[in-house]
């Protein structure tokens, strides 16, 4: 049931896109939401289970995410959450596109995601500016 050159079947997407804790899935990626990595790393710190116990304990095949995919989780909760201080929907830096809010709670927490990905921007923003100012002489 692996997937071939750690890929994705169409089969396996459907499968994963089936689960809640999985945001988004395509040919070489799963995504996981922030409610996953918060219980994932829940039980890593708390509860010293192993990678491979927390996903299949949160409904998800191993088989299908394969060893590699599952070894790495830890890694980058572990960098994203020094990053951002908490688990958030992201994709590759960007805020994930969600689907309209169904409840109030949900729409704060779109926004408080949105609202921290402006912040990374503008200082990008920033210390591009401020990179571009250095090398000028003032004369």
């Amino acid at each position: 049931m692996a997937a071939a050159n750690n890929r994705f079947t169409e089969e396996q997407m459907a499968y994963l896109k089936a689960n809640r804790y999985v945001a988004t899935a395509n040919r070489n990626t799963v995504h996981f939401t922030a409610a996953f990595k918060e219980r994932f790393w829940e039980m890593y710190t708390q509860e010293n289970m192993r990678p491979m116990e927390i996903v299949r304990e949160l409904g998800i095949d191993t088989k299908i995410l394969g060893r590699a995919r599952i070894r790495g989780l830890a890694q980058n909760l572990k960098k994203e959450y020094a990053r951002y201080g908490k688990f958030i929907d992201i994709i590759r830096g960007k805020p994930m596109k969600i689907a309209a809010a169904s409840t109030l709670e949900e729409e704060v927490s779109r926004l408080r995601v949105e609202v921290e990905y402006l912040k990374q921007e503008r200082e990008f923003l920033k210390k591009i500016i401020s990179a571009g100012t250095k090398g000028e002489s003032k004369c």
